[in-house]
């Protein structure tokens, strides 16, 4: 589960720990990565840190391996990390606007990438790609590089997963 440390993540790692799931805490914080853990252990449920930025497609890769080797296989992916970039889009630095699609768009397509084909070869494996309600409806004036990155999520996943794999693949909207 990436982007588990806090918020929307943590309380889905919290919730599927609660449901049996052995839940692989994965974000950038390692401190909020162990406490997420602590309270999946504390409340008699199973978890791991696995720590990752994941800011290309070889950190993404790399995750997906280290998800492997600590779990033995990874029957959900959730891909949740994001960042936010506000503006309007003669303000929003190039920097700014790669970060963004790093996280919110290359790292889930690699680890979908990653992951998909070993759970459709075992013939059971979920993704749910967590997005924002942006990206359902269009733009708002600032927001627009949020909405798009996790459109083009939405949109490409999707089609990767019913095409390729024939698997669940499901996103929703924060």
């Amino acid at each position: 589960m990436t982007g588990a440390t806090r918020g929307i993540g943590e309380a889905t790692a919290l919730m599927l720990a609660s449901r049996g799931a052995h839940v692989l805490v994965s974000g950038r914080d390692v401190e909020s990565g162990q406490a997420v853990v602590n309270a999946v252990r504390s409340a008699g449920g199973a978890a791991d840190f696995v720590g990752a930025a994941l800011v290309d497609a070889s950190s993404a890769q790399r995750l997906a391996a280290e998800a492997n080797e600590v779990a033995g296989r990874v029957d959900i992916l959730v891909n949740n990390a994001a960042i936010g970039v506000f503006g309007t889009t003669a303000a929003i630095d190039e920097a700014d606007f790669d970060a963004c699609f790093a996280v919110n768009v290359k790292a889930p397509f690699y680890l979908v990438g990653a992951l998909a084909p070993q759970m459709a070869e075992r013939g059971h494996g979920v993704i749910v790609n967590v997005s924002t309600m942006v990206a359902s409806f269009g733009s708002c004036p600032e927001t627009g590089v949020n909405g798009a990155g996790r459109r083009f999520c939405f949109e490409t996943y999707q089609v990767i997963e019913e095409r390729t794999y024939a698997r669940a693949c499901t996103s929703i909207a924060d």
